[in-house]
């Protein structure tokens, strides 16, 4: 059984004021612990600290369209008002998935101000496929200038196999990479590469067996330039090279 304790004032509506508000869930669904004041529909001062959390219930709660399961802590700071809100977020996911991508750890440390979400870390690992970590500053306007820097260490391919496993039934190598995403949403602007070496690929229907691949990818502006594309395939070997060339993230241009 869950259990609620604490003291909520609303004797001075609409400003209602949260004395250490403790939501348990039954047996192993964690706890939720509120203080602070929430002013003209907006959290003025509002801390919330919550303790092995189901991901997927706060995931349907937010309607976020991402598929997440594991165990949630995190610890929030909301202020400001309505029209300015100021928030800060610290999260850690152990032992969980995103889509359908295990993750052994998953850290974010964020604040939003100004209209922007700052991301001042993140990182996410899983011990022999990736580590991934990144930071930077998105705008909810698509047409502002967002600043996000990526980087892929200690990669390996079997990545795509647990994101896309209807179309990959096998995947090794080594995979790295580093990417700056600047621009607008609308119109982006790249700069970093991808690199893999070593890899061997077998896909789920008749497509042959993909093996020892190397690519390089070069990410400069608005092109994706593939400088060096090189696999064994059916018993010949393929080779390729050319650029992609991104007007729009959804209507590129191949070369």
């Amino acid at each position: 059984r869950g259990s609620v304790a604490g003291e909520v004032d609303v004797t001075r509506w609409p400003a209602i004021a949260i004395r250490q508000l403790v939501i348990r869930g039954g047996g192993r669904r964690g706890t939720l612990t509120a203080n602070g004041r929430i002013e003209g529909g907006w959290p003025s001062d509002l801390r919330v600290v919550a303790r092995a959390l189901d991901a997927g219930a706060i995931a349907a709660l937010l309607d976020l369209r991402t598929a997440v399961s594991g165990r949630v802590d995190f610890e929030g700071r909301f202020a400001g008002t309505s029209s300015h809100p100021r928030a800060t977020l610290s999260l850690t996911l152990e032992q969980g998935q995103v889509e359908r991508q295990p993750v052994d750890a998953l850290s974010v440390l964020a604040q939003f101000h100004d209209g922007d979400v700052v991301l001042k870390q993140f990182r996410a690992v899983r011990k022999g496929t990736f580590l991934l970590t990144g930071s930077g500053r998105i705008p909810l306007d698509p047409d502002r200038a967002q600043d996000l820097s990526v980087t892929l260490a200690n990669g390996n391919l079997a990545l795509l196999a647990g994101l896309w496993p209807e179309m990959i039934a096998r995947a090794e190598g080594r995979l790295e990479g580093r990417v700056r995403l600047a621009g607008s949403r609308r119109q982006p602007r790249l700069d970093g590469w991808v690199r893999v070496r070593e890899g061997e690929c077998r896909m789920t229907d008749i497509f042959p067996k993909v093996s020892d691949l190397t690519l390089d990818l070069a990410l400069r502006e608005e092109t994706i330039t593939v400088s060096t594309a090189s696999a064994g395939i059916g018993g010949g070997r393929l080779s390729a090279d050319g650029e992609v060339v991104l007007r729009t993230l959804a209507r590129p241009e191949f070369d």
